[in-house]
């Protein structure tokens, strides 16, 4: 599912952020560590993919210069728009 997402994304929403969360409860298990790392591996073969921590995005974030009415817009989805 992750994999498809991020075909959807590159695809159609050019520097689009798709945030994986693995609660600690289950990420150490086996299937789920060999799940991410297939997916992480996926991911890795394109270029143009970062892998960042919360900090650096919210660090790139401020150094940008958004414009708020478009990033408003962007961010506000119509019903049976999401994936």
């Amino acid at each position: 599912m992750a994999c498809a997402r991020l075909s959807h994304l590159r695809a159609r929403e050019q520097g689009a952020l798709l945030h994986l969360a693995i609660h600690a409860h289950f990420g150490g298990r086996p299937l789920v560590t060999a799940m991410l790392h297939r997916i992480l591996d996926h991911f890795g073969r394109f270029d143009g993919v970062w892998f960042a921590r919360h900090a650096e995005i919210a660090k790139y974030t401020a150094e940008q210069a958004l414009d708020q009415p478009l990033l408003t817009a962007r961010l506000r989805r119509t019903p049976g728009s999401e994936l």
